[in-house]
């Protein structure tokens, strides 16, 4: 693994003694315009203030290699102009004055960028993951964002952030809690309504009289109008053979059969674990 600084040559110095002292880093100095080969790959991009997040995600689009950054330094704006940069010149000079530690894994194909190797930060794994598109044009990357964000405000807030008009969230969980209380009596079963004028006790025992029914005598219980449940069962067996049989040519939607939707289900599954 290789670690560049991009701090003055006073400290590099130091950080250059111990590492050769240890005898187990290489540490060089990635600043400026300076011309590093270490990787092969090679970018051309012209961004215009753009985020560094951004600019690292399209350095992972054409690289290949995932990049790990610090999270206070997803934000700032990199403007520049860069045709055939090798990989390792071109984080020189987009990161030039953060003074932060760029540490390179060859094998993982693998760029962390972090502002400290003494202390853990919170960081940001950036790769192909972030083109895939959870909804209209967000990523899951953004959405995973999104999320982390609201869970933060809600642990510390939970009692000013509204579930609903005029609804905390710790109000709402104190609701719960105190409704799964009553619940877990006989008597609360009894008392609170499941719908109007039924409570849950008496649909809790409406449902075992009709799972008692069908377990017994299920040939006289209708699943849906003019159909019982053992035709609906029956169906659904033959059309399960019918699916494992001929699974290319049965349609799940118009225009696409089963064995289409479940290959394209498929590499969505493989390329979310791949890179999420």
């Amino acid at each position: 693994m290789k670690i560049y600084k991009l701090i003055s040559p006073a400290f590099l110095v130091a950080v250059l003694s111990a590492c050769i002292f240890f005898a187990s880093t290489l540490l060089s100095r990635a600043e400026g315009n300076a011309e590093q080969t270490s990787f092969a790959a090679t970018i051309s991009m012209d961004v215009k203030n753009k985020s560094l997040r951004s600019v690292l995600q399209e350095i992972s689009k054409q690289s290949g290699y995932q990049i790990v950054v610090s999270d206070d330094l997803l934000e700032i704006p990199i403007t520049g102009n860069f045709q055939g940069t090798s990989l390792t010149a071109l984080l020189g000079r987009i990161l030039k004055g953060t003074n932060v530690f760029i540490l390179e894994d060859d094998r993982q194909k693998t760029i962390t960028v972090l502002t400290s190797l003494s202390k853990k930060e919170d960081a940001t794994a950036i790769s192909m993951a972030n083109e895939v598109l959870a909804s209209g044009r967000y990523s899951l990357h953004d959405l995973q964002g999104v999320q982390k964000s609201l869970d933060k405000s809600l642990a510390t807030y939970d009692d000013k952030i509204e579930s609903s008009p005029g609804v905390s969230y710790q109000k709402l969980k104190g609701t719960q809690l105190q409704l799964d209380q009553k619940l877990s009596t006989s008597y609360g079963k009894h008392e609170i309504e499941g719908s109007p004028s039924v409570t849950y006790q008496q649909l809790l025992n409406i449902q075992a009289n009709l799972n008692d029914t069908i377990n017994r005598e299920n040939s006289g219980v209708a699943a849906a109008s003019g159909v019982i449940y053992t035709l609906a069962s029956r169906s659904q067996d033959e059309l399960d053979t019918f699916v494992l049989s001929y699974e290319s040519k049965v349609e799940a939607s118009p225009g696409v059969s089963y064995k289409e939707l479940r290959a394209n289900q498929l590499k969505l599954d493989q390329q979310l674990t791949a890179h999420n």
